[in-house]
């Protein structure tokens, strides 16, 4: 059953791993007594000839983003000696290792003699993970120093983790600070850093900025190597430093990461320059769903902009009224309704992001009795959405069947445009025919194709109709592991062979967005790579 377990996880994480392109790493797994655990350590690695000796058994088939060595092996520590029990692929197909370890047998067991430094073995729940390596941390660690295989010391770690009712306070911080006026310094960016005290509240905080300087030998910085990088520390009477404090004071409320005994600082960014007005993370499901509303000729519809964030000296006049308001569902703070009325952008009401209590307009604008107040400082685009999205094809743009798009320039609407959109399907039997037929021709005759990939894409400009207008670019890519090469000359063979394919088929998918139809991406594989066979391990 522990096995199964083992194997489930691995399973999840690597798939995990693959959806963000992470490159944290799967452990290997330890058995101490009666208990399997991970170990965040590959004790095979310490010596050169073995781990080579192993990785020409694996499978380079059977791989994983979070398992690049390939393989995780499983060891036992026993009577303070460890030992190498077995080792599996990815897909769970244990690697033979007769002829490798002969050195290092002990009464048919291989023990672990070339290994001389530290393991580390992790219990619990896991509290803090990057996507780098084995930064991972778990609520109990245990650190054997081992010296020809033997445990000769051990060190137990006690790690925790008090959470924020906050994830996203980086953007909080970001939309809280107010840089106009000064003068900006260093790479256009802060890095905060915040000792949390062990309530979360906040402890010492350190504010930095990075300098870029010319190397000796350059007199211009055109690219990354052309400049040395240092660090400067702000004091505590900079005005950077004393704004930051000022936007710390109302959130207050931070991870408390305790590793070994020591608490980590939290890291935050500010960089001047951005528009916060911009949408952020809206997208994210069961998350950030405390959006703005607009109305428009009596309806409701969900606003992703954020125009009370433009201007730095409103959130400031604002931001007194949102001390303990910021959560991961609203960092923000707060939530805004808003109307389009006379021509002009509203605002008609703001609400704390915690307890929904109504906050006083007068905040804004001083004598102000819950009129609402013109948008005078937001100028910019935004689009609300009616109806269901268009089609899969565009699942994080969310392209919806109706787009009113708006312009306000200074809080008036000077432009506005509805756009229907559509997504009419093409004849698929052609299409699928006109991939059969490229596929079926002979490409094996060709030796500059032998154990190489043929690869095309090209853009099909279809009009309202789905008779294509013109196909472009087609672009052909030779290549195996080891070279590749492009052919794109419209005289080539091959080129004019697709494009013949091509023209074949008669109506083409029509993406009508934004009243344009939109140019269809073509790519697939010709020909695919066979590898030879290995042999069974």
């Amino acid at each position: 059953m522990k096995n199964k377990i083992f194997i489930v996880v691995f399973l999840v994480l690597c798939s995990l791993s693959t959806l963000v392109q992470a490159t944290g790493q799967i452990g290997e797994k330890i058995i101490i007594g009666r208990d399997t655990l991970w170990m965040l350590s590959c004790p095979l690695k310490a010596d050169t000839t073995l781990s080579r000796k192993v990785s020409e058994r694996l499978d380079p088939k059977v791989m994983c983003t979070a398992l690049w060595r390939g393989y995780i092996g499983t060891w036992r520590l026993e009577n303070e000696t460890l030992y190498l029990e077995a080792i599996h692929l990815f897909n769970g197909k244990r690697v033979n290792l007769d002829g490798i370890f002969d050195a290092y047998l002990e009464n048919g067991r291989i023990a672990a003699r070339w290994f001389s430094g530290e393991i580390r073995v992790v219990r619990g729940e896991q509290v803090y993970y990057e996507h780098m390596g084995f930064a991972q941390y778990h609520e109990h660690e245990t650190i054997y120093s081992l010296c020809d295989g033997v445990v000769t010391k051990e060190k137990e770690i006690y790690n925790s983790l008090k959470k924020s009712g906050n994830d996203e306070s980086d953007y909080t911080l970001d939309v809280l600070f107010n840089g106009k006026g000064m003068t900006w310094e260093g790479d256009s960016s802060l890095n905060v850093q915040i000792i949390p005290k062990p309530d979360g509240t906040t402890g010492q905080v350190k504010v930095l900025s990075w300098y870029r300087y010319p190397q000796p030998n350059q007199d211009t910085i055109c690219m990354w190597g052309d400049f040395e990088i240092k660090e400067k520390e702000y004091d505590e009477n900079h005005p950077y430093v004393q704004e930051i404090k000022r936007c710390l004071a109302l959130m207050d409320d931070w991870n408390v990461l305790t590793l070994d005994g020591k608490i980590q600082p939290v890291q935050l960014r500010v960089k001047w320059g951005r528009d916060r007005s911009a949408p952020y993370k809206y997208w994210l499901p069961g998350k950030l769903k405390q959006l703005d509303s607009i109305e428009i000729d009596g309806r409701n519809y969900v606003l992703i902009v954020n125009p009370l964030q433009q201007d730095p000296d409103v959130m400031t006049r604002l931001r007194p009224r949102l001390k303990g308001a910021f959560t991961t569902r609203n960092p923000r703070g707060y939530v805004a309704r808003w109307k389009i009325a006379d021509g002009c952008l509203w605002l008609t009401e703001i609400r704390h992001g915690r307890t929904g209590k109504r906050i006083p307009l007068s905040t804004l604008v001083h004598g102000n009795h819950r009129k609402p107040v013109v948008a005078s400082w937001y100028s910019g685009s935004f689009k609300v959405d009616e109806g269901d999205p268009v089609g899969e094809e565009y699942p994080w743009a969310w392209i919806s069947c109706r787009e009113i798009v708006f312009e306000v320039k200074n809080g008036e609407v000077v432009w506005k445009n509805v756009y229907d959109n559509y997504i009419q399907p093409g004849d698929t039997a052609a299409y699928n025919q006109f991939i059969r037929t490229v596929r079926s021709h002979d490409w094996d005759n060709y030796p500059e194709l032998k154990d190489r990939v043929l690869h095309v894409t090209f853009m099909v400009y279809p009009n309202r109709n789905g008779v294509a207008d013109s196909i472009r670019e087609i672009r052909l890519d030779v290549y195996n592991e080891h070279e590749a090469r492009v052919i794109t000359d419209p005289t080539d063979p091959w080129v004019m062979l697709v494009r013949r394919a091509v023209e074949v088929v008669p109506r083409w998918e029509v993406r009508f967005i934004k009243g344009e139809v939109q140019p269809l991406e073509i790519s697939f594989d010709i020909k695919q790579f066979e590898p030879k066979s290995i042999n069974k391990l």
